[in-house]
């Protein structure tokens, strides 16, 4: 892995998440390959204290902000500041493993035209198949551990914090947006992360809103970026997906998340025009 990689981690009020995250990369990281940007929300609960003293031993760069910014301009400013030929999206909620950076890299650089590789997720009780090295093709991956080139940045633009805040759904506009540029959207199975769940969206709001305001911002993307063979292509899939919610009393809430977009149906025509476009998505407050 010669390039650098510039590795952004997001914390708000997870002092103990945050230092078992970075301990974790220390641990399973090659040396000198990397660097880590962590952007601070505005905590409260003494981590930025300590993530200063991580700055101050060399160990990250530190960006703190008064207020919690959300997801997608908190990592725009991390795309700013980063050094790296690739940035790799990391939420402080999970804990990587051996060669997670490398497979990464060498799946982005083991084909043409691959922009975005999303690391293999899985929540530490499940079990997973260690000999899998295979890259597959997808969609859209998960912006929990996801590896972005640079250059997809430079074409692309930043996640779209005016319309994905403040959190769900960027991701998968990002990935959209980079499949409409003319990327590939690959996973790579050998590189592993633990991901132990949307921990602070939880503490914010219950289960019930957290995925309305998911479902909500999934379909915004979807709208956002497919064309009509696109939509009808996700058919199948969410046929499967309605017949689950409606084993687990999810159903309801992917009609509140339909009827959400078809209320500002007008902007949505509005956003489908401009990504139509091919133009840069550059948020407010983004130079």
């Amino acid at each position: 892995m010669p390039c650098l990689v510039s590795v952004i981690v997001l914390n708000w009020n997870g002092k103990k998440l945050v230092q078992d995250c970075l301990q974790s990369i220390e641990r399973n990281t090659e040396r000198g390959k990397y660097e880590v940007i962590v952007v601070d929300n505005g905590s409260r609960d003494g981590s930025v204290e300590w993530l200063r003293g991580q700055e101050q031993a060399g160990k990250i760069r530190l960006i703190a902000n008064p207020e919690n910014k959300g997801f997608s301009h908190a990592n725009n400013q991390g795309f700013l500041a980063a050094k790296g030929d690739y940035v790799y999206l990391l939420n402080n909620d999970t804990r990587v493993t051996k060669g997670w950076l490398s497979e990464a890299v060498k799946a982005a650089e083991a084909g043409k035209r691959i922009g975005i590789v999303g690391s293999r997720l899985y929540h530490p009780t499940e079990k997973i198949d260690e000999s899998d090295f295979r890259v597959v093709e997808k969609q859209a991956v998960c912006g929990a551990g996801m590896l972005v080139q640079r250059g997809v940045i430079e074409r692309i633009g930043y996640l779209d914090s005016d319309h994905f805040s403040p959190i769900y759904g960027e991701e998968i506009d990002f990935c959209y947006r980079a499949r409409n540029a003319g990327y590939r959207v690959v996973e790579a199975a050998g590189s592993r992360v633990v991901h132990l769940g949307s921990l602070s969206m939880v503490m914010v709001h219950g289960k019930e809103q957290q995925y309305e305001r998911l479902f909500t911002n999934t379909y915004k993307a979807m709208l956002y970026n497919l064309g009509l063979a696109g939509l009808l292509g996700h058919l199948p899939g969410y046929l499967r997906v309605y017949g689950l919610a409606l084993q687990k009393g999810f159903l309801g809430l992917h009609v509140k998340a339909i009827l959400n977009n078809l209320r500002n149906w007008k902007e949505v025509q509005a956003e489908r025009k401009r990504r139509k476009t091919g133009q840069k998505i550059v948020p407010r407050g983004m130079p």
